[in-house]
């Protein structure tokens, strides 16, 4: 009842290790679920994440800087690897603690944004705010850049409809018709 954290690492603790658990069972070896639970059964939980964390952070940095001109594939490994021991990462690496979890949501919710599946995107961040409820920031980021190319997508039909580039009035007054437009188009279409 003390703790005040979302289960997101326990759910992913049982999700890994209950696999485990059964797979040694049908091996025949008899672990017991105390066995399961140790402290070097839990942290390695979180050495498994430090290591898909490197993976999606190599991800991002070829996503990102994959196509520029002087970009080096070694170099991006190892900028990778550089950031993956950043030291907020590093030190909880060996600890069970929700950092290494997190983090992991957080890179993979990017990385699925990026590659433009925002619904996985979506389900990611819900998944990386059940860890950490601070994440919910990251998930905002990966909405507000979607909701941009939205925008901007709205600006260009509107562009080429109307032959001219849509205006806003920066007076006070201007603001407030606009809002008021908004507000009236947003009732429209529920």
């Amino acid at each position: 009842p003390k703790i005040t954290t979302l289960p997101g690492l326990y759910l992913f603790s049982v999700g890994l290790l209950e696999p485990a658990h059964k797979l040694s069972s049908a091996l025949g070896l008899e672990i017991s679920k105390e066995q399961l639970c140790s402290t070097a059964n839990l942290r390695s939980i979180n050495l498994v994440m430090a290591i898909i964390n490197a993976v999606l952070l190599h991800t991002l940095t070829s996503h990102i800087h994959g196509l520029k001109e002087n970009y080096s594939e070694v170099l991006g490994i190892w900028s990778s690897f550089n950031i993956s021991l950043l030291p907020v990462l590093f030190m909880f690496t060996f600890l069970y603690y929700t950092d290494p979890v997190s983090t992991a949501m957080v890179l993979l919710t990017y990385c699925l944004h990026l590659s433009g599946q925002d619904w996985l995107a979506a389900f990611a961040g819900c998944l990386s705010v059940l860890c950490r409820q601070t994440n919910i920031v990251w998930v905002f980021l990966a909405a507000a850049e979607t909701a941009g190319a939205l925008v901007i997508s709205e600006v260009r039909v509107h562009q080429a409809r109307t032959k001219h580039p849509p205006t806003l009035s920066l007076t006070m007054g201007g603001q407030l018709w606009e809002l008021g437009v908004g507000l009236v188009d947003l009732a429209r279409y529920p």
